[in-house]
C-alpha cells in the first residue's frame, strides 16, 4: 500500500513536471508573445524561473522590455546572450537600446551592427547609430545642477510635471486603489499627483496648462485626446466638471501638450491625428486674431517639425522649448529650443546641452521661472521628474605674476535687458520709451528710449518682480510682468516687443480687468491694466475711446445691461479719478448682446463676460491738419 502511494506520488510529480513544461514551451510562449501578452510570460517566468533559459528568456527579456521593466529586462537580457549566440533583429534592438540609455555605448554600437546584419530597418539602427556618435561628442555645461525631486509616486513612471498657482501637478503610473491597468504596457493608467483632481475619470490625464487666475487645462484621452479645463468654484471637489475647451478645434484628433505665446497669444498643441499621422507626433498653432477668434490650426513648418517625433512645447519670452527624436538627440527624446524670428516664426532648433539632455529620454522641459525649472528623464531607468538650475561658473585662477602686486577686481557682470521693440504689422522698429516699474510700489525704477531701430539696452537696478511697460505715440501701451533672476546670467536677457498701433474702430479686449462677484468693485489685480491705459491715454491725448461692458446670458436683460455699464463707468472713473479728461473717454454697457463665444459652456460664458476698448477717435494735430488743408 506504501509502495502503491509513493508510485502515486512519483507519478503525481511527473505529470505536474510536464503540464508545466508543456504550459511553458517555446512554441506557446511564442505565441503568448505574438499575442502581446507580456504580462503572462512575466508571471510565468516568475513563477518557474528554472525552466526559463535559452530561446525562452529572450522571450522574457522582451516582455520586460516592452512594458517598461527595464532593469529587469536588461539583467535578462545579458543572461540570455551569455548563453545563446543567435537571436532575431528584434532582441539584438532592444539590447542595444537598453546598452544605450545605461551609457555603455561601445557595447550598444555592437548589438545595433548584429541587430543590422539580421535584417533590422536600417534607417531605424542608421539613426541611433547617430545618436551613439551626438552622444561621445556632447560637452558636458558645468553650469547646470539637476536633483531628481522625492514626488509621493516613484515606484512608477513619473512626469510631466506642470506648476500652476504654486502647485506642482505631475502625471504618474503608480498603482493605487481602484486604479485601472493599460493593458498596452501592463502600467495603471495615466493619473494626476501631487493633488489629486475631480476629473471623475479613470483612463490617461494629466495637467497641462494654466489660465490665471482659477482654470486648469487637463489632457484626457477621452475620444482619441483632446484639451479640456476645469475651474476652481466653490464646493466640496473644488472644481467643476471637465469641459472640452471650445479655444481648441475638435480636429484633428489625438491632442496632446498644449501651451500658449505669452506674447501673440497664439496657442499651441500636439496632435498624431489619432495615431494616422505618417510624421506621428508633430507641433500645431492656432494663430489668434482678436476678439477671442482663432485662425484654423497649422502644423509648423521644418525646421520646428521633423518626420520624428515632437512634443510638448513651452514657449518663455521669445523661446519655444519642446522634446524630439530627430537626428541630433544623444537617444530617443531630448529637448530643444528656437528663438523667435519676428512675430511668429522660429529659428533652427538647437539642443540643450548636458546634463539636461542624456542617452536616455529627456522631455518636459517647463522652465517656469529660472528657480522653477522642472524636467522628466528616464535616465535612472523609469521616467521620474527633475528639477534644473544655473550656477555661477568658478572663474579660474589668476596667472602668475612675478611682481607681488594686488590686480584690479574684474567688473561685476550687470544684469541687463536687451531687445527690439517693432511694429507688429510691419516689423519695423518703434523708437518707444521702455518703463520698469516695482511690482509692489508701483514706483518707476528706470526709463529709456529705444533707439531709432527699435533696439534697447536696459540695466534693471536689481533682481526680482517688475512691471514693463513699454509706450509709443500711436500704438497702444504694453504690459508685462516679468521675473528677474538672483543670479546675473552671462548673457543679457533677450525681451523684444511688438507694438500694436491704434486705429480708428480697433477694438481691444482688456481681459486683465478683474470684478469682485456680481459686482462693479475693481480688484487690485487689476491695477497693472489700468495703469497701461492711464499711460496710453497720457502718451496720445488726441485719441478718444469707449468702455463697453459686456454679460454672459445668465440672469435677466435689464439686471445685466446695467450690471455691464456699471463695470464700464468703473473704468472710466478710475482714469477720471487719475486726470485724463472725459473728452478722451466715454462708456456704455452692452449687457448680453454682444456675446463672443457660444454660452453653453462655462469657458464661452467666461469669454462673454468682459470689458472692450474701442477706438472711436483720433483727433488730428494743429500742424498736420493745417497742411492737409494747404493741400486741398
Amino acid at each position: 500500500m506504501r509502495a502503491l502511494f509513493s508510485a502515486g506520488i512519483f507519478l503525481g510529480g511527473v505529470a505536474l513536471c510536464l503540464a508545466q513544461s508543456k504550459s511553458s514551451s517555446p512554441g506557446r510562449i511564442a505565441r503568448w508573445y505574438d499575442l502581446g501578452w507580456y504580462e503572462k510570460i512575466i508571471q510565468a517566468a516568475e513563477q518557474n524561473p528554472v525552466t526559463f533559459q535559452g530561446e525562452k528568456l529572450l522571450y522574457v527579456a522582451s516582455a520586460y522590455y516592452r512594458t517598461g521593466q527595464k532593469e529587469a529586462a536588461l539583467r535578462a537580457y545579458q543572461q540570455a546572450f551569455g548563453g545563446v549566440p543567435d537571436a532575431s533583429a528584434t532582441f539584438h534592438t532592444e539590447y542595444a537600446r537598453l546598452l544605450h540609455e545605461k551609457g555603455e555605448l561601445l557595447k550598444a554600437r555592437q548589438q545595433y551592427q548584429i541587430a543590422l546584419e539580421k535584417g533590422a530597418n536600417p534607417e531605424e539602427i542608421q539613426l541611433y547609430l547617430r545618436y551613439i556618435q551626438n552622444a561621445a561628442q556632447a560637452v558636458v555645461d558645468t553650469t547646470y545642477r539637476i536633483e531628481r525631486l522625492s514626488l509621493s509616486c516613484n515606484e512608477g513612471p513619473t512626469y510631466a510635471a506642470y506648476l500652476a498657482a504654486g502647485v506642482l501637478y505631475y502625471m504618474h503610473r503608480c498603482e493605487r486603489p481602484g486604479c485601472k491597468i493599460y493593458p498596452t504596457d501592463g502600467y495603471p493608467y495615466e493619473q494626476i499627483g501631487e493633488v489629486p483632481l475631480p476629473t471623475h475619470y479613470k483612463y490617461h490625464q494629466g495637467v497641462v496648462g494654466y489660465r490665471p487666475p482659477d482654470t486648469l487645462l487637463l489632457y484626457l484621452s477621452r475620444g482619441k485626446g483632446g484639451i479640456y479645463y476645469i475651474v476652481r468654484a466653490a464646493g466640496p471637489e473644488g472644481w467643476t466638471r471637465p469641459r472640452r475647451w471650445p479655444a481648441l478645434p475638435k480636429r484633428p484628433k489625438g491632442q496632446y501638450s498644449f501651451c500658449e505665446d505669452p506674447k501673440t497669444g497664439d496657442l499651441y498643441f500636439v496632435s498624431d491625428h489619432a495615431g494616422k499621422s505618417l510624421t506621428q507626433r508633430d507641433i500645431y498653432r492656432i494663430q489668434a486674431l482678436g476678439s477671442g477668434r482663432y485662425a484654423p490650426p497649422e502644423k509648423l513648418p521644418a525646421p520646428i517639425n521633423s518626420v520624428y517625433d515632437e512634443e510638448a512645447p513651452f514657449i518663455v519670452g521669445d523661446t519655444l522649448y519642446f522634446a524630439s527624436r530627430r537626428p541630433e538627440s544623444l537617444g530617443g527624446y531630448d529637448i530643444f529650443y528656437a528663438i523667435r524670428q519676428g512675430e511668429r516664426d522660429w529659428g533652427p532648433p538647437l539642443p540643450m546641452p548636458m546634463p539636461i539632455n542624456s542617452v536616455a529620454d529627456d522631455i518636459y522641459f517647463y522652465p517656469f521661472s529660472p528657480e522653477e525649472v522642472y524636467f522628466s528623464s528616464a535616465r535612472a531607468g523609469l521616467l521620474q521628474v527633475y528639477r534644473a538650475w544655473r550656477v555661477k561658473p568658478t572663474p579660474p585662477p589668476p596667472p602668475p605674476t612675478p611682481q607681488e602686486t594686488l590686480s584690479a577686481a574684474p567688473p561685476p557682470r550687470l544684469l541687463t535687458l536687451t531687445g527690439r521693440t517693432y511694429d507688429s504689422r510691419t516689423g519695423q522698429g518703434v523708437p518707444a520709451q521702455i518703463v520698469l516699474v516695482d511690482s509692489l510700489t508701483q514706483k518707476e525704477l528706470i526709463g529709456i528710449q529705444a533707439n531709432v531701430d527699435g533696439t534697447y539696452r536696459l540695466y534693471p537696478p536689481r533682481p526680482g518682480r517688475f512691471y514693463l511697460y513699454v509706450q509709443a505715440p500711436g500704438f497702444m501701451t504694453y504690459v508685462q510682468v516679468i521675473s528677474l533672476p538672483e543670479v546675473t546670467p552671462e548673457e543679457p536677457i533677450q525681451l523684444s516687443i511688438p507694438l500694436f498701433p491704434i486705429e480708428m474702430e480697433a477694438v481691444f479686449q482688456l481681459r486683465n480687468i478683474y470684478f469682485d462677484f456680481n459686482s462693479d468693485k475693481l480688484r487690485p489685480e487689476s491695477v497693472p491694466e489700468l495703469e497701461r491705459l492711464l499711460r496710453l491715454l497720457q502718451q496720445n491725448p488726441n485719441i478718444r475711446i469707449r468702455f463697453s461692458g459686456h454679460t454672459d446670458n445668465i440672469g435677466g436683460d435689464k439686471y445685466n445691461q446695467q450690471l455691464s455699464e456699471r463695470r464700464a463707468r468703473a473704468v472710466y472713473n478710475w482714469l477720471r479719478e487719475r486726470g485724463i479728461h472725459p473728452i478722451q473717454m466715454e462708456y456704455i454697457g452692452y449687457g448680453k448682446t454682444r456675446p463672443i463665444a457660444s454660452n453653453a459652456t462655462e469657458e464661452g460664458r467666461s469669454l462673454n463676460r468682459r470689458i472692450e476698448m474701442e477706438v472711436v477717435g483720433i483727433r488730428k494735430a494743429a500742424g498736420q491738419a493745417a497742411l492737409e488743408a494747404q493741400g486741398r
